[in-house]
């Protein structure tokens, strides 16, 4: 009986060895497992700080030493540098450039012939005020002034402008001068407006920095030849006052500008 018991004792301490050995090559297993996890991991943190540098936000002329060298990518002299791609501060703007006006082609010729020859315009002196009636009918010499327009459009199509201008030296204010204008044809006149307005109540234009009045405006397309035969009269208007000894020296002008293709 006592041997029996013996053997059992040795069978149990047998038994608890081989559960310490179990248990510590299962700790020494984990530790080795840990080791070689932290050294692997040390070896890629080393890898990547070595060989991968931080972008610098705001990059400067001066070169930043690494830790390790990193071999040149710039292209060899015979490579095409790639472009880089525009910043939003030098983007070209998306606003239109401003467009250069239509320059017409086209020759336009002013004529004009008076008694004298020797001015583009008419004068009113010691004038009488006269109605709308009479004065549609002036004729002759100092009452009427002739001129003609013409030219050979190219491109494009034209708008040119009958204009007239008051001599600084008129001392009768436009508002009592009426002016009207007829085109002649070969069987006599023909009237462009109906009504009759005196000078200051003609449209305002402002061409090759002066200022006129617009008498007469027409467009002429391009490719067309032209001429055209005018006849302008003025008088003092009926219901004017204050006119005595007073004068008043109209100018008259020929403008074209391109309007179109």
């Amino acid at each position: 009986m006592r041997e029996e018991l013996e053997v059992e004792l040795e069978e149990e301490e047998e038994e608890e060895d081989r559960k310490y050995i179990v248990i510590f090559f299962i700790i020494s297993l984990l530790l080795l497992i840990f080791i070689v996890i932290g050294f692997t991991y040390s070896l890629y943190s080393g890898s990547i700080s070595g060989n991968v540098q931080p972008i610098d936000p705001n990059p400067t002329n001066t070169p930043t030493p690494s830790k390790s060298p990193v071999p040149s990518t710039s292209p060899m002299p015979s490579d095409p540098v790639p472009s880089e791609e525009p910043t939003p501060s030098t983007k070209p703007s998306s606003t239109p450039k401003p467009t250069k006006p239509t320059v017409p082609q086209v020759n336009v010729v002013f004529n004009y012939s008076d008694a004298s020859g020797s001015s583009s315009g008419i004068s009113l002196k010691n004038a009488s005020a006269i109605s709308d009636v009479v004065g549609k009918k002036l004729m002759g010499e100092g009452n009427t002034f002739e001129f003609s327009v013409n030219g050979n459009v190219v491109s494009p199509k034209i708008k040119y402008y009958v204009l007239i201008e008051t001599d600084v030296l008129s001392t009768l204010p436009s508002s009592d001068v009426k002016v009207y204008l007829t085109s002649k044809t070969g069987t006599g006149e023909v009237e462009l407006r109906s009504d009759v307005l005196t000078v200051s109540e003609l449209k305002d234009i402002q061409m090759n920095g002066k200022n006129y009045k617009v008498l007469y405006e027409k467009y002429i397309d391009k490719n067309t030849k032209f001429s055209d035969d005018y006849v302008l009269r003025m008088w003092i208007k009926e219901n004017a006052s204050d006119y005595y000894g007073k004068n008043y020296i109209l100018r008259v002008d020929v403008l074209a500008e391109g309007v179109g293709e």
